[in-house]
């Protein structure tokens, strides 16, 4: 079998991507090619906790992760217009389906995929400030927007509550008040 040459779609300073359905071209450091990175980061950190968990027995919490890491990588497909926000909401509520509310903040880093999951919170935040500022530009509809930001949102605050559960069942989840009393101790 022959190979065909690789089209250079993606060469240049411009690349071709999907909003909402419609293919747009756009410059390479453009938003929406940093939307996508984000997503596929976080979606990848979101991966490795996983592997991590099962590792380490945590097959639950690994599930639960599971569903959230599709979720991420289903919300790119929200955003080129393919994918029903519907079943991605969905992923996010029975990945926190009875989870315990945390009892407020916690420092990262109790285990190392307590610490994934922390960066692929912080990307997703990224995430959903750039679908604001694409909003702002007239990039995407305001719907849209709505929808991804409660998505990311969901998914960002389901990963928190796991961050929580991974340090309880380390037996190492520190709130940011028990940090300051024993500050005050010293």
């Amino acid at each position: 079998m022959r190979r065909r040459p690789l089209p250079w779609i993606c060469g240049g300073l411009e690349t071709e991507t999907l909003i909402e359905g419609k293919p747009v071209v756009v410059p390479k450091h453009d938003e929406v090619i940093e939307f996508y990175g984000l997503i596929e980061e976080a979606e990848a950190h979101l991966g490795k906790a996983r592997a991590l968990l099962r590792e380490k027995g945590y097959s639950d919490l690994a599930e639960r992760i599971e569903l959230l890491q599709r979720a991420v990588l289903l919300s790119g497909g929200v955003f080129a217009g393919y994918i029903d926000h519907k079943d991605v909401l969905g992923l996010i509520e029975r990945a926190g389906k009875s989870l315990d509310e945390p009892p407020g903040w916690s420092i990262t880093g109790c285990s190392v995929e307590e610490a994934e999951v922390s960066v692929a919170i912080v990307k997703l935040r990224r995430a959903e400030r750039l679908v604001s500022k694409m909003s702002s530009r007239l990039l995407v509809s305001e719907s849209i927007a709505e929808i991804l930001s409660k998505i990311l949102s969901g998914i960002s605050y389901v990963a928190y509550v796991l961050r929580h559960e991974i340090c309880k069942r380390e037996g190492r989840s520190q709130t940011v008040k028990q940090s300051l009393a024993e500050l005050a101790i010293k």
